[in-house]
């Protein structure tokens, strides 16, 4: 039992990992990826003339797809939009409306910062210190000329729409390191069947790894944690209130790490006091 709760609180740890890089210069790539704009963008920006494209990105199962927008020139003002959205539930948006001169500035910086190939994961020290970097960054962050968004976070919608009348549902929420799927089977002897699923993704990266240097030994890469529930009514309204508060609203801003500050122990713990554990290897 020692061995099984330690599994359970190594797999929830998982839940914590970011899901994206923090929000890079116009890029959302997973896992600290190198900025990589999609071609003819920069030239584009810096004639400001109109300009559609989009980049993929993907690692293990987290996917994130980043879409780029030059409207053009409205009001002697250059309209950029960018779409970053992840099937993590993560979207963050950037418009900006730069005078002509600073969009061309802008895209000179980035097209000189692009060319080092720097990887935000490994190459802070300098990425910090790159000239072009700091003036990119000062124009993105400057909210006279930019605004910058994240959508709310919410991956048990449909369960809490659901729950409490316990009509069959069932939801999947992807992380970086972990894949929790949650089903609500229906009404059986005045009870609701629920059950709960985690799965370890495939990963490679180090981060997850070094979670528990025991944890692949553990774990199987196949393994699945089956949580089955009977939740009565007082029960139920209490595993609403965790879902609800597990809910990341809205948020203006270039701080985007609210998506890691979502806390699933409760969550967890709920589940583990209060379900039967079965195993399916």
């Amino acid at each position: 039992m020692k061995e099984l709760k330690y599994l359970i609180k190594a797999l929830a740890c998982l839940l914590l990992l970011p899901t994206v890089a923090d929000a890079q210069i116009l890029n959302m790539g997973v896992n600290f990826e190198k900025l990589d704009l999609p071609a003819g963008f920069l030239q584009s920006l810096e004639k400001c003339t109109p300009y559609s494209g989009e980049k993929g990105y993907n690692r293990n199962e987290v996917k994130v797809n980043t879409v780029y927008q030059i409207i053009g020139v409205q009001n002697d003002l250059c309209v950029l939009k960018i779409d970053g959205s992840t099937n993590t539930s993560v979207n963050i948006h950037q418009e900006c409306n730069l005078p002509l001169k600073t969009a061309k500035t802008y895209a000179e910086a980035l097209r000189r910062y692009q060319a080092k190939g720097y990887n935000p994961r490994w190459d802070e020290q300098y990425i910090n210190k790159n000239r072009d970097y700091q003036t990119a960054l000062e124009i993105m962050s400057d909210t006279k000329l930019c605004r910058f968004y994240r959508d709310k976070i919410d991956n048990t919608s449909v369960i809490r729409e659901n729950l409490a009348a316990c009509t069959p549902a069932e939801e999947t929420e992807i992380t970086a390191g972990l894949k929790v799927t949650r089903t609500i089977v229906g009404n059986e002897d005045e009870s609701c069947r629920y059950r709960m699923t985690l799965q370890k993704a495939q990963t490679e990266e180090p981060l997850v790894k070094t979670l528990s240097d025991n944890l692949d030994d553990l774990v199987p890469e196949q393994l699945a944690l089956i949580f089955e529930c009977e939740f009565d009514k007082e029960k139920t309204d209490f595993y609403l209130q965790v879902l609800e508060a597990q809910v990341v609203p809205a948020e203006d801003g270039f701080d985007y790490s609210a998506a890691q500050r979502i806390s699933p122990q409760e969550e967890i713990g709920f589940i583990f006091d209060s379900c039967i554990l079965k195993t399916d290897k």
